[in-house]
């Protein structure tokens, strides 16, 4: 709720709809629509293993598994008055538990049913995470791409089993367009990209969506639909309305704003990620990657609606966009659509602007920001490698090696969280943040104050220890069966996979990528990680940023700190 809203208010309208909806039936159009979204709803959850494992095991628990087979028939047959009976047999306040939320502090008062209070206990909110899926020896399924007149990069993969669509527009439109004055432009602009377009209102807009079970989203790179696999032509319609004519209604524009601003200022409260921001800002200096992707406080109050407008006449253009189809869709069929709708989307050249050259600083850089916090965040690295280097793949075994790898196997987990006890959480990699510019090789300690120094002891020793001496045999070939084995878990939903078709493209990758990864894993030996690491980390270089309880007691050395 926005700050102030009351929520006894809100809980009353909340209330007085659910009673409406027992005593009236819904329209047609609402029941129709309704039943869209119940059903692509389904087909969404059941894109991948989880999904569909879940929801076998919910009707074999029930002992009722022939349900699920006649679920959609009975969904498409429910009728207005069933809905309006249902909503009054089980939607009734004697059957209802209010649960509610409040800032540390803030005291409770009885809700509307004037029921008891009680204050519930930390829900840790965490859920078993997929099973892999392994696809053996079978190859992908081919990929269709073509390149249309205007220079729009298209490709597209059926995939088979669910009838769900994604579609992924991607623009080449990154950071190295913004400037410190106007940082955290590209955020908000593609924040609302889907608040309204010359043809619809944002209203208008999220009804067609919603009409068909669909879901839309956008970002300073692009826009992303998903909807039944029927209804590609109509979510390619609406994605080549929003890409290409977004109208940035002042008044959403001005919404958008407020609610970033309210994230830039919970940022900078919350010790690890300002300890990030800080980080960042170390590493890449005066390069426009040094912003924080939302901006700062002043230059997003100083954006307005020109701004965008300026912000998408200039980028959003064919050349510098990848259009991404999976689904349950012909690729042939879905190229061709693509290119009677997008075909005429007019191009022209973008000036790309110089930018400062990005290199590795010399020497040990640190910085303090005091927050009176129990617990001490670390940062410390320096700058890594684009996703197209030579070395990715080496580094991407090392990383599983050094600091990523699942279930805290890693040597600095081992070492530091399970082994001495001198951390919460750790993490360390460079190959997570690679992409079109160089990313940073970072690690991260979660400690106590009086554990820091010697947590940060114990992390240099890991790199000082993997630059010095191969891995054995038995790590490389466990990250091997890992990375190989693990490679498609990522890649069960349709719009995981879109996602995953526009990165094939951007880092030309090549159309096979799928089918040779699993090789291009394989021939990182120990040899090869060793001189990977050597090549790539430097402790002598690192930045190092804390946040936290404490005092900034050592000299800080090159940078002022904080």
């Amino acid at each position: 709720l926005k700050e102030g809203a009351p929520p006894e208010k809100v809980e009353r309208i909340v209330a007085e709809e659910v009673e409406r909806l027992a005593s009236r039936a819904p329209g047609k159009r609402e029941l129709e629509r309704a039943r869209a979204r119940v059903l692509t709803g389904l087909h969404f959850a059941m894109e991948g293993t989880y999904g569909t494992a879940v929801r076998y095991g919910e009707y074999i628990v029930e002992g009722n598994l022939e349900a699920m087979a006649s679920y959609e028939g009975r969904v498409l047959r429910a009728s207005a008055r069933d809905v309006k009976e249902a909503a009054a047999r089980f939607l009734r306040d004697s059957l209802k538990t209010t649960g509610w939320s409040f800032p540390a502090g803030k005291a409770l008062s009885r809700g509307r049913g004037g029921g008891s209070l009680s204050r519930a206990g930390t829900f840790p909110g965490k859920r078993p995470g997929s099973l892999c899926f392994r696809r053996g020896g079978r190859r992908f399924p081919p990929v269709k791409r073509a390149v249309l007149d205007n220079g729009l990069r298209v490709l597209a993969v059926r995939m088979k089993g669910v009838p769900v669509v994604s579609l992924a527009c991607s623009i080449d439109a990154g950071p190295e367009f913004e400037t410190r004055p106007k940082a955290g432009l590209g955020n908000l602009a593609g924040s609302c990209l889907a608040e309204g377009t010359r043809k619809r209102s944002g209203e208008a807009l999220a009804e067609a969506v919603e009409s068909l079970g669909g879901d839309l989203a956008s970002t300073s790179g692009g826009v992303g639909i998903r909807m039944g696999a029927r209804d590609f032509a109509m979510a390619l319609s609406i994605l080549d309305e929003v890409v290409r004519t977004p109208s940035f209604p002042k008044d959403a524009v001005q919404r958008v704003k407020g609610v970033i601003l309210t994230g830039i200022l919970s940022d900078l409260e919350h010790p690890r990620t300002a300890a990030f921001l800080k980080f960042k800002e170390m590493i890449y200096g005066e390069h426009p990657l040094a912003f924080p992707n939302k901006g700062y406080p002043q230059s997003v109050a100083g954006l307005d609606r020109k701004d965008l407008v300026e912000w998408h006449k200039r980028l959003f253009v064919p050349s510098r966009a990848i259009l991404a189809v999976a689904g349950d869709i012909d690729p042939g069929k879905a190229v061709e659509e693509v290119g009677r709708r997008m075909g005429r989307w007019r191009d022209r050249k973008v000036r790309v602007p110089s930018l400062p050259p990005l290199e590795r600083s010399p020497g040990r850089r640190e910085a303090f920001l005091p927050m009176d916090r129990e617990q001490v965040h670390i940062y410390l690295g320096h700058l890594g490698v684009p996703r197209n280097h030579p070395d990715y793949y080496a580094l991407l075994v090392m990383d599983h090696i050094l600091g990523k790898g699942p279930g805290f196997t890693d040597r600095i987990s081992r070492k530091l969280r399970d082994e001495l006890g001198l951390a919460y959480q750790v993490s360390a990699g460079i190959t997570g943040s690679a992409h079109k510019f160089p990313g940073v090789f970072a690690a991260y300690i979660g400690t106590s104050p009086r554990n820091k120094d010697a947590a940060l002891e114990g992390f240099i020793r890991e790199i000082e220890k993997i630059r010095r001496r191969p891995p054995s045999k038995e790590e490389v070939s466990l990250v091997h069966q890992y990375l190989t084995g693990s490679f498609y878990l990522g890649l069960e939903r349709t719009s995981q996979v879109a996602r995953f078709l526009v990165n094939l493209e951007r880092f030309d990758l090549g159309l096979d990528y799928l089918d040779r990864f699993p090789d291009l894993v394989r021939a990182q030996g120990p040899g090869e990680v060793l001189e990977a690491a050597r090549r790539h980390l430097h402790p002598q270089d690192l930045c190092l940023v804390w946040a936290g309880p404490g005092g900034g007691e050592k000299k800080k050395k090159g940078g002022k700190g904080r």
